[in-house]
Parts: structure tokens; sequence; C-alpha cells
């Protein structure tokens, strides 16, 4: 890793170290389980790779938005695992191109959303609203002081957070599992993607690949950014198994947000880690 990106995850850390302290109330560490997954399909079992059908054309949100994606693991038995998944012979670059545009998807959506957030969109009110339960003009319970942040200046700032790992390029990817730093290979990840609090690696499994919906794999990296660099202040568990979890900090609730705002379909792992009609 270059010294350049030393520097600015050092910049990353100090920056969640500030937002902790000012956006969050003293309090216990949040639990560290699984990264969310995606039901089981109902289809078969895939076929083994056709090298008759080409990958598909994915065209990104925004074309003229550079995300370098520099560090990269993807063995060839981890490609291998791949493409029995997707069933299509993907060489390793077309597996590296397939990841970027849907992180590059996922700066942009972050980024849009941010400016939502910061322009008040008439629409945005109500989203906001039943996503985490609270106004975004409230203020925690805990903040005494006038002027301090409200909660749509928090989930604003997350987005912008979750946008910065991304586009630093600093990012370690793995297109099959956890990384070896981090305990890899896994024969088989079943999971849709994988992070840890402010351990700057992510991890794509079996579900990931396994999805035919490109929206939910720019929500993996949107939802592995954010708990990455947000880790210890947002949980991953889903609400239905963990219901005493506040909305702001649980991180389906931010791609619940954002699918909201997109007026998208929300897939079933988002509605079961989120679900509607909770509150905060």
């Amino acid at each position: 890793m270059a010294a350049t990106e030393f520097g600015l995850l050092g910049e990353l850390e100090e920056e969640l170290e500030e937002e902790a302290i000012e956006l969050e109330a003293p309090g216990p560490s949040a639990r560290n389980p699984p990264m969310p997954t995606l039901p089981p399909p109902a289809v078969p079992p895939v076929p083994m790779p056709n090298p008759d059908i080409p990958p598909p054309i994915i065209v990104p949100l925004c074309p003229n938005l550079d995300v370098p994606l520099r560090h990269l693991e993807c063995s060839d038995a981890a490609l291998a695992h791949v493409q029995a998944v997707t069933g299509v012979l993907m060489t390793r670059a077309q597996v590296l191109e397939d990841m970027r545009n849907h992180a590059r998807d996922a700066v942009c959506v972050a980024a849009h959303v941010a400016a939502e957030l910061e322009g008040r969109d008439p629409k945005l009110v109500p989203a906001f609203s039943e996503s985490f339960g609270v106004s975004p003009d409230s203020v925690p319970p805990w903040r005494t002081s006038p002027g301090g942040w409200n909660h749509g200046r928090i989930v604003r700032q997350r987005f912008l957070g979750a946008r910065r790992l991304l586009a630093s390029g600093a990012v370690l990817y793995s297109c099959w599992g956890r990384p070896r730093r981090a305990g890899g290979p896994e024969p088989n990840p079943d999971y849709l993607a994988l992070a840890r609090p402010r351990e700057y690696w992510i991890a794509l499994g079996r579900r990931y690949w396994e999805t035919p919906n490109f929206n939910t794999r720019t929500y993996a990296f949107l939802f592995a950014a954010l708990r990455a660099y947000y880790g210890p202040l947002l949980s991953d568990v889903p609400l239905m198994r963990a219901p005493s979890l506040r909305l702001l900090g649980n991180v389906h609730c931010y791609i619940r947000f954002v699918i909201r705002l997109l007026n998208r379909s929300r897939p079933q792992w988002v509605e079961e880690g989120c679900p509607t009609g909770e509150t905060l």
C-alpha cells in the first residue's frame, strides 16, 4: 500500500474518532455479528460455466466517476468459484470490472444521498422518518448544547464517510470470501458481503455473485463501506433478530433510506434487516 494511502487511512481513523465523540452518546460498543445474507434462491443450482454466455453489461450510474480498485485478491481457486456460481467464464479482469462498476455506483449513490440531505428535498422527510423513526431535524436526546448535530446531519456525514472510503483506493477487496490477512481463503462464504469495523477490507460472498439484482450488488458495497468505517457505531444485525437496536444504529436502515429515496424495490434482506413499521 502506498504511503499516501496509509496517510489517508490515518485521516479516516482520526475523522472517525472525532465523529464518534461528536455524533454518538457514550455507551457500550456494538456487537460484531455476521453481515446480512440474502435468502436462499428458489431456483435449481447454477450450471457449470457456459463459454457461450457473455458477462452481463452494466450501465454505471456515474460513468465519468473514477473509483480505483488498486488492491484485489482473486486467486485461481476463487475465480473458479465465481465462475461456477455465475455460470459464466468470467476472466479476472471482468470480475474486477464488475466490482469497479458497483463500487463506483455505491460512491455515486452515497454522494447523491448526502446532497439530498443537505438540500432537503420535500420527499426526504417522509423517507427519513420511515427509515430511521425520527425527523431529520430532530436532535439526539443526549444532545444538550444548542446548535449541535441533528439526525439529518449525522446520517449525511456517515454517507460521506462511506463515499470517501470507497473512493480512496485504499480498500483491499476479495472476490470470494475473506482476504488472507482476515483469515481467508474461505471455501464457501455464505453471505452477500463482509466487512469488519476499522479493518479496511471488503469481501464478496457467494450471494453477491448469485444475485441477479445489480442494485443489490451496489448496495453491498455501500453496506460494507458503512460497516467498515462506522462499524463501532453501526450494527449489521438484522432488526428481526435484534429488535432492541436503534434504527439509526443499524446499517440496514441506511440502505432502506437509499432505496426509498431512489424509489426502488426493497430486497428481502433489507426488509428483514430494517422492517417496515419499525420505530426508534
